[in-house]
């Protein structure tokens, strides 16, 4: 199933007319969401992530690269255009595409290439291109690669990539106290985003930060 099915499929389980879809989305009339329908190839990344806004669901479900309209599930790398199935005793893992240090941005977009980890690292492990200044402080700098051993928790402080409602990707301090999910970055500027309540279930541990290459 292409993103044109996948975006007629999602709007017809939330009996949305084409008409509607497309004010939402700032389109002057249906006829843009019936071409994008039948063939959705070539559409921009922000007309993606809007069209999956106004469906209430993710990117990654309407891009193909998970089966979870709420974007909860597991993101199936291999899925990505661009992945390159690897032999285990290479250790090349895929750089996926980038992970903002600030607010907003996807996790996962692209396969930007390839770098070689320690074939001694145990566990699945992935790579991210960090974008942004807010984890400066701890010398994460734009452009920098973070290696990632994909896991489901962290300790209390460790850093690691997170998803936010299924959509937005970042690289934080995660920290707990009494049921709330704080994510800390490192810089003034930033403020900690605190999640209590339901909230907490809207965040997804992608893994943990356990090595990071400098861009120099």
């Amino acid at each position: 199933m292409d993103i044109g099915e996948r975006i007629k499929q999602r709007r017809e389980y939330l009996e949305m007319s084409q008409e509607e879809l497309a004010l939402r989305v700032g389109y002057k009339s249906r006829s843009s969401i019936n071409k994008i329908e039948k063939d959705g190839r070539g559409l921009p990344q922000k007309k993606i992530k809007a069209i999956a806004d106004a469906l209430s669901t993710t990117p990654v479900f309407l891009m193909g690269w998970g089966d979870s309209p709420a974007g909860i599930d597991e993101i199936d790398v291999t899925k990505i255009p661009g992945y390159i199935p690897m032999p285990i005793e290479n250790k090349k893992i895929p750089i996926i595409g980038s992970v903002k240090c600030g607010p907003g941005g996807l996790a996962f977009e692209y396969i930007e290439g390839y770098v070689c980890v320690d074939e001694a690292i145990s566990g699945e492990i992935l790579a991210f291109s960090c974008k942004g200044d807010s984890m400066k402080d701890i010398g994460i700098s734009d452009g920098d690669i973070a290696i990632v051993r994909k896991q489901c928790t962290v300790e209390n402080g460790e850093l690691a990539v997170v998803i936010i409602n299924g959509n937005e990707g970042t690289l934080k301090r995660v920290r707990y106290h009494e049921g709330v999910i704080i994510l800390e970055a490192a810089n003034q500027a930033y403020p900690p985003r605190i999640f209590t309540g339901e909230d907490v279930n809207i965040i997804k541990i992608v893994g943990k930060v356990i090595e990071l290459r400098k861009k120099f």
